[in-house]
């Protein structure tokens, strides 16, 4: 008998010591107005130093490498030193907050081209040669520069494209899965990268908002921003 007492006292005492610390914590993490503002502020600061990204991206000094580590690395030590901050502090963010700016950080994104980058020359040719040709995977783009007739057959805008793939002797790598994207990017905008981008980021929403449901919004915050 008196070991059931001690039982029934020892779950009961276990269950309200968890309860108040449950309490406890849901007070210390509940975030006031000023720490939201300062939250908000901290994503703005980033946003500026992808923003600049963007803008380097469209300038005459787009492939100035010291711009591009100085914007790149303001970015990371912003975006770790923001995650630091909230696990030493032991604060969590809201889905929401996390989901807006990932998307205004996209949005900025699709404005800018890529820096470095040139595989979406590639992903570009390979839509062309879908519509042209009904697959991708029969003519590589060498054979273009070889046979005159095959070369004056493509319009302008996709002469600059195929002047600049990458291992011209294959005709590509990428599977079918990734040629509807490419596709459907040309179906936006033949030629541009900026529907490449826009699909794409469809999907990163997508995948962010499917993250946000099955794991802590600090690390989704943390791979949303890293990959973008």
């Amino acid at each position: 008998m008196n070991l059931d007492v001690a039982e029934s006292n020892k779950s009961y005492y276990s269950a309200a010591f968890s309860a108040l610390n449950k309490n406890m914590n849901s007070l210390r993490l509940k975030l006031s107005y000023t720490q939201q503002v300062k939250f908000q502020g901290m994503a703005f600061v980033i946003m500026l130093c992808f923003l600049g990204l963007v803008v380097l991206s469209r300038s005459t000094q787009s492939n100035n490498l010291d711009f591009y580590f100085l914007l790149m690395s303001a970015s990371f030590i912003g975006v770790f030193g923001f995650f630091i901050y909230l696990y030493k502090n032991n604060y969590s963010l809201t889905a929401r907050y996390v989901y807006l700016w990932a998307l205004a950080f996209h949005l900025i994104g699709i404005i800018g081209l890529p820096l470095f980058e040139d595989d979406y020359f590639r992903y570009l040719w390979d839509a062309y040669q879908s519509v042209q040709l009904g697959s991708p995977y029969g003519v590589a783009p060498s054979e273009y520069f070889d046979n005159r007739a095959l070369n004056q057959s493509v319009p302008e805008p996709f002469q600059a494209i195929l002047g600049q793939i990458n291992y011209p002797d294959i005709p590509t790598i990428y599977g079918p899965s990734l040629q509807y994207s490419f596709l459907l990017a040309y179906i936006i905008s033949p030629g541009e990268v900026w529907p490449l981008q826009l699909v794409y980021s469809v999907f990163d929403m997508l995948l962010i908002g499917i993250l946000l449901k099955l794991a802590k919004p600090n690390m989704v915050m943390l791979l949303s921003l890293i990959h973008i």
